[in-house]
């Protein structure tokens, strides 16, 4: 079992060593024709390295951590560069730009962090990457008339958001007890997600606008919209997320 499972979290790790390798004979056949490299070559190293588990698996870890600590450098200076970051905040950007602020951007960090944790690793890295691949195939289908209007308006676009928020609004069915670990993890130390506490409060009302922002789009459905919700999730879901609406309206607002 133990095998089994390690097995299933290379998954991801296998289809990022095979892109790279992929882009890396992308670019060297191209400059082919130059007559610096051998196809032939390329393409035995290639399968050679592909197939080699001892290989892959040194690859992969020296990679996953190179990028790890990559994302979360990016993080801390810019945490919105991130795709997948911004479709899911985007509901709640105007927030940022509120006087007095509702929600300060470094705790973006915060925020990508509780996500995070509430999907699971495997989940929230496969939305990264999903999200990443819809981004460039905008952006070639558009080219220098891409904006992210583009971005967010798009069916997949949307259903990554869907299933992202849904997933948010399950995790709250103790309310409570989880509302105050997001709040916890909120006012923490951007630079230490979920760790410390940072100079940002984050309160019950600010929850309760976050919230109230993200979850807008939920109800004010068309009839189309609701017919593709209902399908795509279960009942149980609906109802969660039905409870955690009733929960999130109660909170008192601030005088």
């Amino acid at each position: 079992m133990a095998d089994k499972k390690q097995e299933q979290t290379d998954i991801p790790c296998q289809q990022t060593f095979n892109s790279a390798v992929d882009l890396f004979l992308l670019l060297a056949k191209q400059q082919a024709h130059e007559g610096q490299v051998s196809l032939d070559a390329l393409d035995f190293v290639a399968q050679a390295i592909q197939t080699d588990p001892a290989v892959r698996e040194k690859y992969c870890d020296k990679q996953f951590e190179r990028c790890s600590q990559q994302v979360r450098q990016s993080m801390q200076k810019t945490p919105r560069i991130n795709v997948y970051g911004r479709i899911v905040s985007q509901p709640f950007e105007t927030l940022l730009n509120r006087d007095p602020v509702v929600l300060a951007t470094p705790q973006l960090t915060n925020f990508f962090h509780a996500i995070e944790a509430l999907l699971g690793r495997a989940q929230y890295e496969t939305l990264m990457e999903t999200s990443l691949r819809l981004m460039e195939r905008i952006s070639q289908e558009k080219g220098n008339k891409f904006t992210y209007y583009d971005l967010y308006v798009d069916k997949e676009c949307w259903n990554i958001r869907w299933d992202s928020f849904m997933a948010l609004a399950g995790f709250f069915s103790k309310f409570n007890i989880r509302k105050d670990w997001y709040i916890r993890v909120m006012q923490s130390d951007p630079h230490t997600p979920g760790q410390g506490v940072g100079q940002y409060p984050f309160s019950d009302f600010q929850f309760k606008q976050q919230m109230m922002c993200i979850f807008k789009e939920f109800t004010n459905l068309s009839d189309d919209e609701r017919k593709v919700f209902e399908k795509r999730y279960s009942e149980k879901q609906r109802n969660d997320l039905s409870k955690f609406l009733a929960n999130v309206a109660a909170i008192d607002d601030e005088v």
